[in-house]
Formats: structure tokens, C-alpha cells, sequence
């Protein structure tokens, strides 16, 4: 009995030594916005970075000192440095459990074309070294999470009834005049769309960024959880849509 009890502890403490925490920032470089993932292996700092316009993963790594300053190096797909980031945390006691805020300058390789940057930590999600990014919810690939989230996230936009209908997961429980009401099918979908999906709402969506997803054991949000998804079948789907008013 104490062998198999010291063999669950060594199978535990192995499996959640390698484990840790992909804290997600939001912010701006100059005038543009930007989002961040950052991972720590003690000093060393790791992650990618994207514009919010072009949603494109832009590697980068560097490292944090005692004071709570930090260089990060910005890669080319060559594994050159063209950028850099220079600056400093805040609200920080342990970059393992999230550093609210780092200020700082963005510049080229050559230190030419700075330019102030600013990034919060909006949420932190588990994550697993060799390992996608959504493996917590039960999914494999990244890429395909994003694709689905991004056409869906564009079907609204585009007020593709018929493919929007086509993406969710059945029943789905959604509110109509103030009322919770199950939708059933695709058929009460898109029947019940424009009050599904009405206009503040569908703006509320059109603001959001499809990257870089919160994710836990039971699905993926986008945004504040105005939309959920989840594997249902080995198929992503909508599960959950929070539309009320």
C-alpha cells in the first residue's frame, strides 16, 4: 500500500512540477492594441505577442531581474532579434501568480522607432509544456480552435444567420425580451436571430478579440463570456451564448 501510495505522489508531483501559467495581457504599443502571453521559468520569460488588427503570434523571450525589470527579445520566423521590449513590472510579488501591470519602451533591434507600451493582466490559464494552449478544455489543436472561434466570431459580423446557426451545439438556452428561452434547433435559430443576436450585442461581439482564449476544463470563452465553445463529439461547438441585456 505505501508503494502505491508514494507512486501516485511521484506520478503527481512529476506531472505538476512541469506545469504552470499562461498570464495574459492586454494593452497598446503606441496607438495600437495589442495582446500578450507570458510564461516564467524562474527568470527566464517566454511567450508571443500580436496585434490586435493582424491576430498573427509574434515570438518572444528575455528575462526578469530582482527589481522586477524586464528585456524582451522579439524573433523573426529565422530566429532573429528585430525588437525589443524594455521595461518594468508592477503589482508584482511572484510573476508565477501574475504581475498586474509593465510599462514600458518597445523599440527595433538597433533601439531606433521607440515607442511607450503598456500591458494588464486580464487572466492567467494553466497550461502544460508541450502541450497546445487549449489542452485544459480538451482539445489538441490550437489552430483549429481559432479558425472555428474566428469564422464564428466573423458569421456574427457578417450576420450570417445560416452559418451562425450552423456552429452552435443544441439546446442552447439564450434570452429573448428578457426571458430565458431554449432554443431547440438551428430551424429556431435562425428564426429567433435578430432578437438572439441584437444590435448591441452583435457590437459587443464585434469588439472582441478572437486570440488568445481564456480556457478551463470545461471550455473556452471569448470575451467576457459572452460566448462559450466546447468539444462535443471531437467537434467544436457554441455551447453557451450570454446575450442578455
Amino acid at each position: 500500500m505505501k508503494k502505491f501510495l508514494m507512486l501516485l505522489f511521484l506520478i503527481f508531483f512529476c506531472t505538476e512540477t512541469f506545469a504552470g501559467w499562461n498570464n495574459e495581457y492586454s494593452g497598446t504599443i503606441g496607438n495600437l492594441k495589442i495582446g500578450m502571453t507570458l510564461r516564467s521559468d524562474g527568470q527566464n520569460i517566454s511567450g508571443e505577442y500580436f496585434y490586435d488588427k493582424w491576430l498573427r503570434d509574434i515570438p518572444i523571450k528575455g528575462n526578469i531581474d530582482n527589481k522586477n525589470n524586464v528585456v524582451l527579445y522579439e524573433y523573426d520566423c529565422n530566429g532573429n532579434i528585430i525588437a525589443l521590449f524594455k521595461g518594468r513590472f508592477f503589482n508584482c510579488s511572484n510573476f508565477n501568480s501574475g504581475c498586474g501591470l509593465v510599462e514600458g519602451v518597445w523599440s527595433k533591434a538597433d533601439e531606433s522607432g521607440s515607442k511607450n507600451f503598456k500591458i494588464e493582466l486580464i487572466y492567467s490559464t494553466y497550461y502544460k509544456p508541450g502541450k497546445g494552449r487549449y489542452y485544459v478544455a480538451g482539445f489538441d489543436n490550437d489552430v483549429a480552435v481559432e479558425v472555428f472561434v474566428q469564422q464564428f466570431w466573423k458569421a456574427v459580423n457578417y450576420k450570417d444567420k445560416n452559418k451562425v446557426a450552423d456552429m452552435i451545439y443544441y439546446p442552447i438556452s439564450v434570452f429573448i425580451d428578457g426571458k430565458n428561452v431554449k432554443i431547440k434547433n438551428k430551424a429556431g435559430m435562425i428564426k429567433n436571430y435578430n432578437q438572439i443576436f441584437y444590435s448591441d450585442f452583435c457590437k459587443k461581439i464585434k469588439n472582441l478579440v478572437p486570440h488568445h482564449l481564456f480556457a478551463k476544463y470545461s471550455g473556452i470563452m471569448l470575451g467576457n463570456g459572452e460566448i462559450w465553445f466546447r468539444s462535443i463529439g471531437k467537434r467544436i461547438k457554441v455551447v453557451a451564448i450570454n446575450n442578455k441585456k
